[in-house]
């Protein structure tokens, strides 16, 4: 038994139903929804994701490529129907991605799923009427970091040798919802749960006091790769984030540092909490959610640039 993976099991489960009822969707019936596409054949149980489009008769679609939450041991895209099905109401082609998880896939093997995924992307781009210039990576929670990390990884030719990657593109915008950035700084706080160890340890086979020994120390921290690279980011997260806190505050200080173009918006009560804005109907998300569109529309619309 695993408490860890245990917790974040159970967290899907309780919020599934109100995650999933995204009342902001419109013409749900006329949403494509084509599941369990496999980009990945050597590990085609756990690599493969669902893409959710609105068709229309003309012109290219932007992209969102979506990372689910789940403490990298937990979660799945089918408890990200509600947010897929959002963006793809917008006028969005989303493409919602499941890899594998720790602790059977340990770092960095779901970053390496990610990539194919991202070539996945690329490679039937054509076909499928993508616009690669509107390319939006998003994720919540561990979703986030990876988020981050694959879009640093994206630029960054160090770590591509790394990870044994070979991304075909980058993304141009990014949303990040209350993710991790900065594992560090996390061990560094002096109370460290039975679960954060745990998380810890299913994420990179190593303990924690092992850290400063891991292959992956500086490579498992998207904060420590960021440039002015890094695409246009909007930022959601809580101020009382009882998994996150504090890391979206360190990550726009890095931003600051590198003159990384982003916008943010956040809660400051406890109720609205981690992953917030998944939960829909609550003022703090209506304007989470509100903001990040209206990010979204300006990016499309050219206005929000490197």
């Amino acid at each position: 038994m695993d408490l860890s993976i245990d917790v974040f099991k159970t967290i899907d489960r309780i919020m599934n139903r109100k995650q999933n009822n995204c009342p902001f969707v419109k013409n749900a019936n006329e949403i494509l929804v084509s599941k369990d596409i496999v980009y990945r054949e050597s590990d085609a149980k756990v690599c493969k994701l669902d893409a959710y489009v609105m068709p229309k008769d003309e012109g290219l679609y932007p992209v969102v490529f979506y990372i689910h939450g789940g403490g990298f041991v937990a979660g799945g895209k089918k408890y990200r129907r509600g947010v897929a099905n959002w963006y793809a109401s917008n006028g969005f082609f989303v493409v919602n991605v499941d890899h594998g998880l720790c602790p059977d896939y340990k770092f960095p093997q779901p970053v390496i799923h990610l990539a194919d995924a991202l070539n996945w992307v690329v490679d039937h781009a054509q076909e499928l009427r993508l616009d690669l210039d509107k390319l939006i990576v998003a994720g919540d929670s561990a979703g986030a970091y990876y988020a981050a990390l694959l879009a640093v990884t994206a630029y960054n030719k160090k770590l591509q040798s790394l990870f044994e990657v070979k991304p075909k593109t980058t993304f141009k915008a990014a949303v990040l919802n209350c993710g991790l950035y900065d594992i560090q700084a996390v061990l560094k706080k002096k109370y460290i749960t039975l679960i954060d160890k745990k998380v810890f340890s299913n994420f990179t086979g190593v303990e924690i006091d092992k850290f400063d020994k891991y292959k992956y120390k500086e490579a498992c921290i998207p904060a420590n790769f960021v440039t002015k690279k890094f695409p246009p980011t909007f930022l959601i997260y809580a101020q009382k984030d009882m998994f996150c806190g504090g890391q979206a505050e360190r990550l726009i200080e890095i931003f600051k540092e590198n003159d990384v173009y982003f916008e943010r918006v956040f809660s400051s009560s406890v109720t609205s909490n981690h992953c917030y804005c998944l939960n829909w109907k609550d003022g703090d998300a209506v304007l989470a959610n509100t903001l990040t569109m209206d990010f979204l529309q300006r990016f499309l619309n050219g206005n929000i640039k490197r």
